[in-house]
C-alpha cells in the first residue's frame, strides 16, 4: 500500500520528536539530565527550509482602464525668463506654450550638461505648441541627470511684434518612484515584433540592487482584458536603481497586442498603471 502523502509531509517533525525522546532516555540511562540532552538534540536537528512562495502575478489585467496617459502639460508662459522645470528619469514631460504665431512653429533649443545642443520639433494643437520628452528613455533628448538650459524663440501672435523669447532650465533627477519605458518602439507603432525578436524595457526608480519582477500578458480577440502568459526572470537593477528588462518573443507566440507588467516591489502587483505597464504588438 502506498504511504499517505500527509504522513510523509509530517515525517520530518515526527523524526524530530523521536530524536528528542530518544535523547531523554539515553541521558537518563547515563545519569545525565534529560532536559539538557533534549535541548542539545533540538539544536542539532536542522529546521526544515521555508516553503513560502512569492505572490504570483494576477491572471488578467484591465489594460484599457488603467493605461491612458495623462493629459497634463507643463505651461510655459511665452516671453517668460528664468523658468525652472523639474523632471525625473523616465517621467513623461510635456511643455506647452501659448502666445506664438500658429502659422510657424517656435524654435526650442536645449543645451545639455555636456554641451550638446538639442532641437526637438514642436507639435501644434490649435493655439498651443508643445514638446514631449521622457528623460532617460532610449531615443530621448534628455539622456542624463543634470541641468538642461532651454530657449524658445518665434514670432508672436501679434502681428508686427518682435521675436519673442522664452528661457529657463529643465532639471532632471533620479526617479523617486518605479517607472518603465520601452527602449524601442516595441511594435507600438506600425512595426510588429516577430518570434525571436526581443522587447526591451528600461527601468528606473527602484532600490539599488533590487530584483524586479515582471510578467507578460496578451489581449485575446474581442476582449478588453489581458490574460497572463508567463512571469519573466527577475531583472536586477544597478546601484542607481536602473536596469534593462528583456523578453524574447517565443516561436509559438500568438499575434496580437501584448503587455509587460513590471511590479513596483517583490510582492507588489497593485495596479497596471501607465508608469508600470508597456504595450506592444506581436505578429501581423
Amino acid at each position: 500500500m502506498e504511504p499517505d502523502a500527509s504522513l510523509a509531509a509530517g515525517r520530518p517533525a515526527l523524526d524530530h520528536a523521536v530524536a528528542l525522546v530518544d535523547a531523554g532516555w539515553t541521558a537518563a540511562a547515563a545519569g545525565q539530565s534529560p532536559v539538557t540532552a533534549r535541548a542539545a538534540a533540538a539544536v542539532a536537528v536542522p529546521k526544515p527550509a521555508s516553503t513560502r512562495s512569492r505572490r504570483p502575478p494576477p491572471g488578467w489585467i484591465w489594460w484599457l482602464l488603467d493605461n491612458f496617459p495623462s493629459d497634463d502639460c507643463t505651461s510655459v508662459p511665452a516671453g517668460a525668463t528664468g523658468l525652472l522645470i523639474e523632471a525625473e528619469r523616465l517621467e513623461t514631460l510635456r511643455l506647452c506654450v501659448k502666445g506664438y504665431a500658429a502659422s510657424k512653429a517656435p524654435h526650442l533649443l536645449i543645451s545639455a550638461p555636456d554641451g550638446d545642443r538639442i532641437e526637438p520639433a514642436a507639435v501644434a494643437d490649435g493655439a498651443v505648441w508643445s514638446w514631449e520628452v521622457q528623460p532617460g528613455a532610449e531615443g530621448d533628448e534628455l539622456t542624463e541627470v543634470g541641468t538642461y538650459r532651454f530657449t524658445i524663440t518665434g514670432k508672436p501672435r501679434k502681428r508686427g511684434a518682435r521675436t519673442l523669447m522664452t528661457s529657463g532650465r529643465i532639471v532632471v533627477t533620479r526617479s523617486t518612484a518605479p517607472r518603465a519605458a520601452l527602449a524601442d518602439d516595441g511594435g507600438a507603432g506600425e512595426r510588429a515584433l516577430r518570434p525571436g525578436q526581443s522587447v526591451r524595457v528600461r527601468l528606473a526608480g527602484y532600490r539599488p540592487g533590487q530584483a524586479v519582477r515582471a510578467a507578460v500578458y496578451r489581449e485575446p480577440p474581442h476582449s478588453s482584458r489581458y490574460r497572463f502568459l508567463a512571469e519573466l526572470p527577475d531583472t536586477v537593477v544597478d546601484s542607481s536603481g536602473e536596469g534593462m528588462l528583456r523578453w524574447v518573443v517565443p516561436a509559438n507566440a500568438v499575434s496580437g497586442r501584448h503587455a509587460i507588467w513590471i511590479a513596483s516591489g517583490p510582492e507588489s502587483w497593485d495596479g497596471c498603471d501607465w508608469a508600470q505597464c508597456e504595450s506592444f504588438r506581436v505578429g501581423g
